[in-house]
């Protein structure tokens, strides 16, 4: 099966050619068994907004990371990177209409992944919450990123953003909701960048499109 995650596919989409072939040949040979960056991070921030905007969540887990084991470099990095990441979370400035809404939290979804032609794309949206104003029933949703060496560019944030409403649209939200894209956010965390998807993701979702049918083709060959 002929699958990529939204971070790399994003990325692929104004890659090099040598890169675009990295990203295809290390995605069919993805390694599950690796020690992930930033586990820590990735399980604790969707927590806080589950958990109702609990910050002892957040404070919590630098504790826990500050004991943890740092016996190699590998794991001092990473813890330190953790605990920087999860700081700049807690001064991150959602926008204030954010707060101002009620929602409900999903718990983990059951799907994660959509088609775009031939290729299997995992969305896995970090948090996804509804909620209702003036009778009308909303969804939206959010994916994090989390890397430290430089900022993620506005194109490819907007890119993951407009992925994530089509996700919502055509696979989790009810016949009677509405995807608001202005609730659909792709989240630099260490950064402390927000994007919304646009009000029109066609183009976003044509890109999307065509860099899939790229991969498709790289696939057998890379």
């Amino acid at each position: 099966m002929k699958t990529i995650s939204l971070h790399p596919l994003t990325e692929f989409v104004d890659a090099t050619p040598a890169k675009k072939r990295r990203i295809v040949k290390e995605q069919k040979k993805a390694n599950i068994f690796t020690a992930p960056l930033y586990r820590t991070v990735k399980a604790v921030i969707p927590k806080f907004f589950y958990k109702e905007f609990d910050i002892s969540v957040i404070t919590d887990a630098i504790e826990r990371l500050q004991k943890s084991d740092q016996s190699t470099d590998w794991k001092k990095n990473n813890v330190a990177n953790s605990i920087l990441a999860l700081r700049h979370f807690i001064d991150m400035q959602f926008p204030k209409e954010f707060a101002k809404i009620h929602c409900k939290f999903l718990p983990k979804l059951e799907c994660k992944e959509c088609s775009l032609g031939d290729i299997i794309v995992r969305v896995a949206p970090d948090v996804v919450f509804r909620w209702t104003i003036g009778g009308k029933k909303y969804i939206g949703g959010i994916r994090f990123h989390i890397g430290k060496s430089k900022p993620l560019n506005y194109k490819t944030a907007r890119l993951r953003a407009s992925m994530l409403s089509d996700f919502l649209a055509n696979y989790i939200a009810e016949h009677d909701e509405i995807v608001n894209n202005q609730y659909c956010f792709c989240v630099d965390v260490i950064h402390e960048n927000i994007v919304s998807a646009p009000v029109d993701i066609s183009k976003d979702m044509q890109t999307l499109q065509n860099a899939c049918d790229e991969i498709a083709t790289l696939w057998d060959v890379a």
